[in-house]
């Protein structure tokens, strides 16, 4: 049972966090952020950046505030519909968690395959008296979530019957924070694609920095966790492309076009169809040497794994 604010969300629990039992989260709250003012959403985003922005990893205020005034039932240009959700958990009323991610709804791809929903787990960060108490494994619940509200906002009739597939990036150095934000995933049963694939996210910053000094890629290593499906170990070229070009072409909306030009020529670069990448779990994950990391943009751009 997961008691507390979460209970709702038991049944969306990773396979390796369901036999969890847990402590007083009943003395938690959970608040949906609706809008990009507040104090809510600036003591959030202001958490956040706190976390990941001087890494570049961290959109502004500006992009998480046009993200929650998203309707998923208006496509994008590119016919995608976007669900963007931000989470606060509170302690009597102190901020001691925050969750975001996008819900991607990827329209009919053939005659033959339906829709798909692709979530991107932006962030997620839990003040250090809270970790180790279980509370990440209901945050990376809430995705799941997202995913079926998205797809009902696009009118898909059968929400459960869609694949549906959760996208982290991460850092795969061996900082503690790092380590342990990947350790966490990989021990609730998400997989690790093998980083040397080159994955990059795009530059984050400002349109006029990064035309005046070029833009400035992230190489990050993908985890995922494709639901029912999360004991494969491996996944062909044309479903890692299909996963890269949702989360891009969610980026692509808010990201100028020149920062995402050298994330889109490294994801070229990827695996294609009929070619299998690894997905790693916690064992074989910790067993590639750091030094087969592409650490750099153009090396990651590069490398390929079949």
């Amino acid at each position: 049972m997961v008691p507390g604010p979460f209970e709702p969300f038991a049944r969306d629990l990773a396979p390796g966090e369901r036999a969890m039992t847990v402590g007083a989260w009943s003395s938690l709250s959970l608040e949906t952020i609706r809008e990009g003012s507040g104090e809510s959403f600036e003591e959030a985003w202001g958490r956040l950046w706190r976390e990941f922005g001087e890494r570049g990893e961290m959109e502004s205020r500006q992009v998480l505030a046009r993200r929650l005034a998203r309707d998923p039932r208006r496509p994008t240009a590119a016919g995608l519909g976007l669900l963007y959700e931000l989470f606060a958990v509170r302690a009597e009323g102190r901020l001691v968690a925050v969750r975001d991610h996008t819900a991607i709804v990827v329209p009919r791809r053939s005659a033959a395959a339906g829709p798909l929903a692709v979530v991107h787990l932006s962030h997620i960060v839990i003040e250090e008296e809270w970790r180790g108490r279980g509370l990440a494994a209901p945050l990376r619940a809430l995705p799941v979530d997202a995913a079926r509200k998205a797809l009902a906002a696009a009118g898909v009739p059968d929400t459960d019957a869609v694949p549906v597939t959760l996208v982290a990036e991460m850092e795969t150095g061996d900082d503690r924070e790092a380590a342990r934000r990947r350790l966490s995933y990989l021990r609730a049963g998400f997989r690790m694609v093998d980083p040397r694939v080159g994955y990059l996210q795009p530059d984050f910053r400002a349109e006029d920095a990064i035309r005046q000094a070029g833009p400035r890629p992230v190489p990050l290593a993908l985890v995922i966790r494709r639901i029912g499906r999360e004991q494969e170990e491996s996944i062909d070229g044309a479903e890692l492309h299909g996963l890269v070009d949702a989360v891009h072409a969610m980026f692509a909306v808010d990201v100028c076009e020149q920062a995402m030009r050298p994330v889109r020529e490294a994801a070229a670069r990827m695996p294609g169809r009929g070619e299998k990448v690894a997905l790693l779990g916690l064992d074989a994950a910790a067993e590639i040497p750091r030094s087969a990391v592409a650490v750099d943009a153009a090396a990651a751009a590069s490398k390929q794994v079949r």
